[in-house]
């Protein structure tokens, strides 16, 4: 996956310690605003991400990404997501997708009229709703 990240918040950061370790993950480009370039600079080095970009859309078209992961303050997920799958990334989204349900909705019809992937980055196998439901599932290890 060659993966280009929206953001450079804290998140960004977690996100990238879990990233370092997989070794099909190339991080092409990170873009942030003018007010994120030092900690672009420090991410860029720290991780190898090999291009730093202040502007989103010149990121989107530049970069040879074909996912983009989208770390951005919430009321912004709906305008960058769009902007992805209109430039033909698959799109891995920090939650919530978007702050209004008509908004995801129309996400969704774009990414399945473009055929591109796109996901919500959470991880459901350490909610403890999760884990009901698992623990009421047979053990399909003993069959």
């Amino acid at each position: 996956m060659k993966l280009l990240i929206a953001g450079a918040g804290f998140i960004v950061q977690d996100w990238l310690q879990i990233t370092k370790d997989l070794s099909k993950v190339e991080l092409t480009g990170i873009a942030g605003t003018e007010n994120d370039l030092t900690t672009m600079k420090e991410l860029a080095k720290q991780y190898n991400i090999q291009n730093i970009y202040t502007d989103y859309a010149t990121a989107l078209r530049e970069t040879n990404a074909d996912t983009v992961y989208v770390a951005v303050p919430n009321f912004l997920h709906y305008s960058f997501v769009k902007q992805a799958l209109l430039a033909n990334k698959n799109v891995i989204c920090e939650k919530p997708f978007t702050v209004k349900y008509d908004e995801f909705k129309k996400l969704k019809q774009l990414a399945l009229e473009k055929d591109l992937i796109l996901a919500e980055a959470i991880t459901n196998q350490y909610l403890t709703n999760y884990q009901g439901l698992k623990d009421k599932l047979p053990d399909s290890r003993s069959n």
